[in-house]
């Protein structure tokens, strides 16, 4: 029974926040109380790190793509040995 609570919550703020973006595109004169309220509250902060985050983890594994070995070093093949 709680767990159907927990996760039915979210399905509330989905739609609300895909109707404030939807009325910002209808009436942009909307849009800039909407985005000078949420410029300094917490979703503002939680949304910055979140894409600080996604870039982080981005560059990490492409990172390890490039740094990692190639297939003929891991099978012992040893270039420039006579």
């Amino acid at each position: 029974m709680r767990s159907e609570r927990l996760q039915t919550k979210p399905i509330p703020g989905a739609l609300v926040l895909d109707l404030v973006v939807s009325d910002t595109q209808l009436k942009p004169a909307w849009a800039m109380p909407i985005r000078n309220i949420l410029r300094h509250s917490v979703f503002w902060h939680l949304g910055f790190w979140e894409w600080l985050g996604s870039a982080a983890i981005f560059v990490f594994l492409c990172a390890a793509v490039f740094l990692t070995p190639s297939r003929a070093i891991k099978m012992g093949c040893h270039f420039g040995e006579s």
